[in-house]
């Protein structure tokens, strides 16, 4: 080693050799899934942009599923786990979306909002105070299942864009 060279590693030696270990760690830890593919698109329902609804692509076989949250202007990008992009494969696609529950309390405890029905005392006295518990779909619900939605795409690695068109 050189004087200046062997000066340097003697002062900051050990700063340089953890350094040197967090730089190889770091290469070598991966980032992520391996084998996964772009996945990008956009909902519309009835031909608008879809915010907020979640997008579930459900592997049809052994695979980890992959989902989003679609942006204002309804496009997405699929993630499986926090890596971007999917596996190859078939998958069944799952779009919800729900109302925001209020953060009011329920106005009227003697009335249930769902049924739409008069409630006992004891009932009434339970309410008080509770916040509303069911959320209204904003999608058909046809969507929502793996049992009836129509969307199936299967993911390859070429350039993946599906753009699901809700009725």
């Amino acid at each position: 080693m050189s004087g200046n060279l062997q000066r340097l590693y003697l002062d900051r030696g050990p700063q340089i050799t953890v350094f040197a270990l967090c730089l190889a760690f770091a290469g070598c830890s991966g980032g992520g899934i391996a084998g996964l593919y772009p996945v990008s698109g956009t909902v519309t329902y009835l031909g608008k942009p879809v915010e907020g609804a979640t997008v579930s692509f459900i592997n049809k076989g052994e695979g980890r599923p992959a989902t989003a949250v679609t942006k204002v202007d309804g496009s997405y990008q699929l993630y499986t786990l926090d890596s971007k992009g999917a596996l190859p494969g078939s998958y069944s696609v799952l779009v919800s979306k729900f109302e925001a529950l209020s953060e009011e309390p329920n106005k009227d405890p003697g009335f249930d909002p769902v049924t739409g029905q008069d409630l006992s005392m004891e009932q009434s006295a339970a309410n008080a105070g509770k916040r509303q518990a069911k959320a209204k779909e904003l999608i058909p619900a046809k969507y929502g299942s793996q049992q009836t939605t129509p969307l199936t795409f299967d993911v390859q690695d070429s350039k993946n864009v599906f753009d699901l068109k809700l009725e």
